[in-house]
């Protein structure tokens, strides 16, 4: 599959959209945390959605999938175990075995503190457990929603804790992560992509097995390979759109972006669509938003699901001041019935602070 890659900037002075290859990673920095998936439905054998998952959280839709496949469960359990393996092979400093049987070749992650792939955080993890002398103790993990694409690829939402050590100072790490997993040749599940970064607070996870609310993907088909130019151009007209009705503070407008179980997950600002309607309606009595750069990654086309991984610097100014925010993020697209015709509207919004 061929990575698609580009920039968006819109300003109310006016509108740039340009392309170019970038080189941005998706990171966890000092943890690095894996959740489970499920799959396709290629099977006629439901089971209740309570046994692929113990959790009801604000931002899942979990009440609302209903029955789920015995082999989306399966799957799940197969990341799950991997969950297990990885965790091991952290605690017993193996990074041969991290780097072979974890990370796939084009692996990257995307982080508050630095993007690096497979062999520049290889390079991180032995200082971390030299120099450093690191260790790390625990992973607690709640998975917010886990999306699966037929029978080798997993996208997880959720959030994470992680204790551990570095250079003789204990540290505790509240997180959120999206992981995408993806099942090689060989049978293993291995991490693709991996984006993360703190939620801003120190509550910690709800203590979970680390399978969360699934839907499962009917049919996939791969994106990026000459074959969705039409997937990509729509998506990229509706973010443009999207960035217009936000810098406008046309709130009724961006309304209309968001699937009906849309959710937002950002540090203090877990909601749905409403709660993010609210959000700017009062945001807007205020301040304005006047510019949004967006630097896009990869954009990954399943069908009629797309997720964008990359990262984005608003510009705002609230109360006559103005600031500069700076996150990395992934959007999740599904495309679906709008009046009359099929459009791509934002399922997830998930974005997390990158300090530099």
């Amino acid at each position: 599959m061929k990575n698609c890659r580009t920039n968006l900037t819109w300003s109310k002075a006016g509108t740039t959209l340009h392309y170019h290859i970038s080189s941005f990673a998706i990171i966890m920095s000092t943890a690095w945390l894996i959740l489970a998936g499920c799959t396709g439905l290629e099977s006629n054998q439901y089971i209740d959605p309570v046994e692929t998952g113990t959790e009801l959280n604000s931002v899942s839709t979990y009440a609302e999938r209903g029955q789920v496949t015995k082999k989306c469960a399966d799957i799940g359990q197969e990341i799950t175990d991997r969950n297990t393996a990885i965790e091991a092979a952290f605690a017993a400093k193996d990074l041969d075995l991290l780097y072979n049987n974890f990370w796939t070749p084009t692996y990257y992650e995307f982080g508050p503190f630095f993007d690096k792939d497979r062999d520049e955080l290889l390079v991180q993890m032995i200082s971390f457990y030299t120099e450093r002398e690191g260790e790390l103790f625990s992973y607690e993990l709640e998975s917010y929603d886990r999306f699966v694409h037929g029978s080798n690829l997993v996208y997880d939402f959720g959030a994470y804790d992680n204790l551990g050590r570095s250079s003789g100072n204990d540290f505790e790490i509240h997180g959120y992560y999206c992981i995408r997993w993806v099942k090689g040749s060989d049978g293993l599940w291995r991490i693709d992509r991996t984006l993360s970064g703190s939620r801003g607070n120190n509550t910690n996870v709800n203590t979970t097995i680390d399978e969360g609310p699934v839907a499962c993907s009917k049919k996939d088909k791969p994106g990026c390979d000459g074959h969705d130019d039409e997937a990509y151009e729509e998506i990229a007209d509706q973010l443009e759109a999207y960035i217009e009705a936000l810098t406008t503070g046309d709130t009724d407008e961006a309304y209309e972006f968001y699937t009906h179980d849309f959710r937002n997950i950002a540090p203090g600002l877990e909601v749905d669509r409403d709660g993010l309607n609210a959000y700017y309606l009062q945001f807007f009595e205020t301040g304005s938003i006047v510019s949004l750069d967006f630097s896009m990654r990869d954009r990954f086309i399943h069908d009629d699901v797309a997720y964008d991984f990359g990262y984005f610097e608003k510009t705002t100014i609230v109360n006559g001041i103005q600031s500069v925010e700076k996150n990395n993020y992934v959007l999740r697209w599904e495309k679906s019935k709008h009046g009359h015709h099929n459009v791509w509207r934002i399922d997830r919004i998930f974005n997390v602070p990158r300090p530099y």
